[in-house]
């Protein structure tokens, strides 16, 4: 017959009783009305004691004896205890946001899928603020651009008609709108931008059960570039090139021009919206607040005010050194959870506790896990790939969403939507709308949204 654990500790319970019965039963008997024993009982009990008092105590061991033998041929109490009812989603609660790497729905809608409508029924829940960040724009697009209606957007299209789809969605949603402009965008173009997005976008706020814009909802945040800290992207590049410096030290021309391009982008936008939200957008990982200081000092010196600071909120494991090829799905996650334990989340916190202690908004203008393999490595890619959908994926982002909301964050920005993978990460809650009701990563985010 197989034990259960909880039988096993009853059997030796038993065991230690019933040795203490027989000890005493080696003891004189009743023919000595007052015989006193000195020894030392269950290791702690030293002294003397009368026989007829350990008589008394023996019945009673033997009472509880029985009574355990039969608990173990019965087993423990198989009643459950009362369950804990699923958090009811409601509305957003305006914690959560969105990037979307590709920015036409049509990407991800085709006649025989389920369609736009359901795109947005599945977006909503989880974007109180939607950050359409196409890659190949920001980060890449280097002419100058002094108009909204220029028709070097993206495959013919102009910048207009893109606000006019992406302004869109968010009014579906209920979302706020996160504009992050282009390196060599013009105060020009700054202020056609917001002016679109101001006359179209939608005040949904308060959520209503409806919306997923939280207080969000008809909201304008704006950037400029994307990630300038970044080395190998064109907006580091530009800043490089421009100030013929790289950060360096930090007192030099290229903090300088960023702070410039930043001055610049602010002014123009308050021209559109005075209620637009002036994000920084900085530096979070292993430099702590450094690259944050280096902008809004020189911010300060130009008179100029901003309104959020934005780092980033990912995980993953060390790269390279917490990947091998033959590692297992746990030995990912335990790397991960190693990785962003001991070092991340502290200059994560950091960012958002100074932020905070300066009367500003904390942002993570990105988020999620980041796990790749840009080696391509096949063993390693088939792991990585099989994380974003093992259990322990959505743990995760529970637990690092979930710390960072404690610490104090006002906005997190998910990356990203829908997203197909390839060597430099597996970035989407999902590859398709098929897949995405079923996603260990959306179901997560969708939790964290509704629920927190």
């Amino acid at each position: 017959m197989k034990h259960t654990r909880h039988q096993h500790r009853l059997w030796h319970t038993c065991a230690v009783a019933g040795a203490v019965l027989m000890i005493i039963a080696l003891l004189p008997s009743a023919q000595a009305q007052s015989v006193t024993v000195t020894g030392e009982v269950n290791g702690s009990i030293q002294g003397q004691a009368d026989v007829s008092a350990l008589v008394e105590r023996i019945d009673g061991l033997q009472s509880q004896i029985d009574e355990l033998r039969e608990r173990i041929d019965t087993g423990p109490d198989e009643t459950p205890p009362p369950e804990t009812p699923e958090p009811n989603p409601g509305p957003s609660n305006g914690k959560i946001g969105m990037n979307a790497g590709f920015v036409w729905r049509s990407n991800f809608t085709h006649p025989d899928r389920p369609g736009v409508d359901n795109y947005d029924d599945l977006l909503r829940p989880v974007c109180s603020v939607y950050r359409p960040m196409n890659w190949n724009r920001i980060n890449d697009f280097r002419p100058e651009v002094d108009s909204i209606d220029d028709p070097h957007y993206y495959d013919g299209r102009t910048w207009r008609d893109a606000l006019r789809e992406q302004v869109g969605l968010c009014n579906a949603v209920g979302a706020g709108f996160y504009l992050n402009v282009p390196v060599r965008a013009t105060p020009g173009f700054v202020r056609e931008a917001v002016a679109f997005i101001r006359a179209n976008l939608q005040d949904n706020s308060g959520g209503g059960g409806g919306g997923g814009g939280g207080d969000s909802g008809g909201v304008i945040y704006i950037a400029w570039a994307n990630e300038a800290w970044l080395p190998g992207r064109f907006p580091y590049d530009y800043l490089k090139d421009v100030s013929g410096t790289d950060p360096g030290s930090g007192d030099n021309a290229f903090f300088d021009l960023w702070a410039d391009k930043l001055v610049m982008t602010f002014a123009a936008a308050r021209e559109a919206d005075p209620t637009c939200i002036r994000v920084v957008e900085t530096k979070t990982a292993r430099d702590g607040t450094w690259y944050t200081e280096q902008i809004v000092k020189r911010l300060q010196l130009r008179g100029c005010d901003y309104d959020a600071v934005a780092g980033t909120l990912y995980f993953s494991p060390k790269w390279p050194s917490g990947y091998w090829e033959s590692m297992s799905v746990d030995d990912a996650f335990d790397e991960a959870e190693e990785e962003w334990v001991s070092d991340d989340r502290k200059w994560q916190v950091a960012n958002i506790r100074w932020a905070k202690d300066r009367g500003k908004l904390a942002i993570a203008y990105e988020a999620g896990q980041h796990f790749h393999d840009i080696g391509m490595r096949p063993a390693l890619v088939r792991t990585l790939q099989n994380c974003q959908t093992d259990p322990r994926m959505g743990e995760m982002y529970r637990a690092v969403y979930g710390y960072a909301l404690e610490a104090g964050i006002d906005l997190i920005i998910d990356f990203d939507w829908l997203d197909w993978s390839n060597q430099h990460g597996y970035w989407g809650k999902a590859t398709s709308l098929e897949e995405l009701p079923g996603s260990v990563k959306y179901q997560a985010v969708k939790q964290i949204a509704t629920s927190y």
